[in-house]
């Protein structure tokens, strides 16, 4: 999402074009009459009998409101031509600004993007990507593709080309990876988002109440006012994510890219706000891939004093040119991990009995205590093949694959499939053992720095991975979204990693 759209030769529909499209957009929205902004949209919707819930995000950081940039994210239920559109269905996107210290919606027929919007579409049971632009002189909606095309954009991605290359369909590919609704904070506590127990810090920010529905700033003061605890926008999301995966159909070489590597992320971090506290508790999956560690590892919390010394030691600053003193997101300990639609990808294909819990563990034990964006396992996808009649039939298929390979990835996959010794729980108990070790050495400030640099290199290589290279927009949204502090610290993807026997930092090698 960026407030200014660089202009894309996009045709605008035109009605006989809605033919080949059934969502609530077509059925709703620009059903008997055009709203030509996000205004005339919640009127419009709202005359009809529909609820509309919105969803707040604080672009540049919770704590660092200064420019008043927000994202709205409305959910929609409600009558629909033919039917009722359910909260899962319709997600529509808008942001704000500030004005002579008063927060506004951001409207602008001046060639910017005024509204986001995607929606289910019930004939092709997919999602469709709409976008409201100004022209000029007024506004003009343009479908964008859909999940099928997002799905065409990256065929190439993490599919073993180094050279892999976007395709050009929409801009949307650069967030929606695989197609769907995304929430990057979809756990909480949703580090940037409002919810009821920690909402959004507005500083010296002003909300202008009033009763006209078309009126900006009284437009941004309903939202504020109205704001829904993002744990129902999760919620919502994660529904349109199953029903996505649920009805997808794919070649086995790309529905196992979501297993070997990291086509969505989602981000995690300690679940209470860093002030006050003598305790960090880093996220489980910071260390090993959730799936694989299993549910009975304990958590590994660090003393905050040590970790405010790191922070301290690297210089870090957040959004250092906007709010002086912010060394630090919200919340501590931001990273990446796996993302819920890549483990749903997963549980679709171990459901249907192409994979099962033998084969997700002998790949997650690849390169383990990197559990995000390893290299290793990534490499993995060249010897997958494009079908499999079951787990058994795909196994036998990778095991000829990996004779004679000379990688090391690929040579440690070989063993897990063929040794019998090395099964679900021999891969557990090393992740554990890990876990183990990594928590013994937590409150030493050696170890807590090596952690503070591996978190480092993990958002470092969020930008450097094949989906972030949408040269049209992409998932960190740089420049529009402040995530993550930054430091001193110079790394690159994949230049260190931590022990699996004594969880000490090293350098790769390769």
């Amino acid at each position: 999402m960026k407030i200014i759209l660089l202009l894309i030769s996009f045709c605008v529909l035109c009605s006989a074009q809605f033919d080949n499209l059934d969502d609530a957009v077509v059925r709703a929205i620009l059903k008997d009459g055009t709203p030509r902004t996000i205004f005339e949209v919640q009127q419009k919707l709202e005359d009809a009998g529909g609820v509309l819930k919105p969803h707040i995000v604080a672009n540049r950081g919770h704590d660092n409101p200064r420019f008043g940039s927000f994202s709205v994210f409305h959910t929609y239920t409600g009558p629909m031509q033919g039917g009722v559109v359910q909260e899962e269905e319709l997600f529509i996107g808008f942001f704000t600004t500030q004005r002579q210290g008063v927060i506004t919606t951001l409207q602008s027929f001046q060639s910017s993007l005024m509204i986001e919007i995607i929606a289910w579409d019930y004939t092709k049971k997919m999602y469709n990507f709409w976008e409201l632009v100004g022209n000029g002189g007024s506004s003009e909606w343009h479908y964008r593709g859909d999940s099928q095309d997002v799905a065409a954009d990256v065929e190439q991605i993490n599919m073993g080309n180094k050279a892999a290359k976007f395709g050009q369909r929409l801009r949307c590919s650069g967030c929606h990876t695989l197609g769907g609704p995304i929430l990057k904070e979809i756990e909480a506590p949703h580090n940037d988002w409002w919810n009821n127990n920690d909402k959004l810090n507005l500083g010296t920010l002003r909300l202008n109440f009033g009763s006209d529905p078309q009126n900006p700033e009284h437009f941004a003061a309903r939202m504020f006012f109205e704001a829904e605890d993002v744990s129902n926008l999760s919620k919502q999301v994660k529904k349109g994510i199953d029903r996505l995966v649920a009805a997808r159909e794919g070649n086995l070489h790309e529905q196992m890219r979501s297993l070997v590597s990291t086509m969505e992320m989602n981000l995690a971090s300690d679940t209470k706000p860093l002030q006050a506290k003598s305790q960090i508790a880093i996220p489980k999956g910071f260390f090993v891939d959730e799936r694989l560690l299993g549910k009975s590892a304990p958590q590994i919390t660090i003393d905050t004093a040590l970790y405010m010394q790191a922070l301290q030691t690297v210089q870090s600053r957040f959004a250092q040119n906007e709010t002086p003193g912010l060394i630090d997101a919200r919340h501590a300990f931001l990273v990446p991990t796996r993302s819920y639609i890549d483990n749903k990808v997963i549980d679709v294909l171990l459901h249907k009995g192409i994979l099962d819990e033998e084969l997700i563990a002998d790949i997650l034990a690849i390169d383990f205590t990197n559990p995000v964006y390893s290299q290793k396992r990534k490499n993995l996808i060249r010897y997958i093949p494009k079908n499999a009649i079951n787990a058994q039939h795909l196994r036998e298929q990778l095991i000829a694959n990996l004779q004679n390979t000379n990688e090391t990835g690929a040579k440690e996959l070989l063993s897990n499939l063929t040794d019998p010794r090395r099964n679900k729980e021999f891969h557990r108990k090393q992740a554990l053992a890990f876990f183990d070790v990594c928590q013994q050495k937590g409150n030493v400030f050696v170890t807590v720095m090596n952690w503070v640099k591996i978190a480092t290199q993990r958002r470092v290589e969020i930008q450097s991975s094949q989906p972030a290279q949408n040269p049209r927009g992409t998932i960190l949204e740089p420049g529009f979204r402040v995530i993550f502090p930054q430091n001193n610290i110079a790394t690159s993807a994949g230049k260190w990693f931590l022990n699996p026997v004594n969880g000490n930092l090293e350098i790769n090698n390769k």
